[in-house]
């Protein structure tokens, strides 16, 4: 192997062939490098970039752009907030469920949530009004919302035996009619309440 490269003559690891394994970048610095200081093969190793999801790729977006959002996902604020009234909204609903366990009608269970929710410094509102906007027009079309909890996340309480697609679209359906982006199907009617904890995101 040669100790040096040189100039404007083919490289010593592929004679008569072009280098096209490396980039045109690497194929000019080939030619300025000392073998002393850098091999050409590390070097090559060295600039292979990395994944875009990469921590480093992240920092190193961060500190050259940094007004600039990352390409790596970020939780928002407001999802956040969400996430944590819905963690609280869980917690009553364990403690509705252990109190009067299942098998109980629906507006018994929503009575005794509304309570919780009360005692925990949360604002729900039973049998909300859900207007529909049909054709530029505002439609009272009667349907009604179980509980909408501080204006931002929808709750279907359910006693049955089993969750039904049809309760997860309707849910769905609220959440579209509302604009908002969270919903929770309780079904209180099962032995573990795990069980009967159903999260709907749109």
């Amino acid at each position: 192997m040669e100790h040096r490269l040189n100039p404007g003559k083919e490289s010593v690891n592929h004679p008569g062939k072009s280098m096209v394994a490396f980039s045109p970048r690497i194929a000019q610095m080939e030619h300025r490098l000392e073998p002393a200081s850098i091999s050409v093969h590390n070097l090559c190793k060295s600039v292979v970039p990395q994944t875009v999801n990469s921590p480093r790729i992240a920092q190193i977006e961060h500190r050259l752009n940094p007004g600039k959002e990352s390409v790596v996902p970020q939780r928002t604020p407001h999802m956040e907030a969400l996430n944590e009234l819905s963690y609280t909204i869980i917690g009553c609903a364990y403690r509705v469920h252990t109190a009067l366990g299942p098998g109980l009608l629906e507006s018994t269970y929503e009575v005794c949530l509304e309570h919780e929710l009360l005692k925990a410094g949360l604002a729900p509102e039973r049998q909300k009004a859900l207007p529909v906007v049909y054709d530029g027009i505002r439609l009272d079309a009667g349907y009604r919302i179980d509980m909408l909890v501080n204006g931002l996340l929808i709750l279907e309480i359910k006693s049955v035996i089993e969750v039904a697609p049809i309760h997860t679209a309707q849910l769905m359906t609220y959440l579209k009619l509302s604009g908002l982006k969270l919903g929770l199907l309780l079904n209180f009617n099962v032995t573990d309440m795990k069980k009967g904890i159903h999260r709907i995101i749109m």
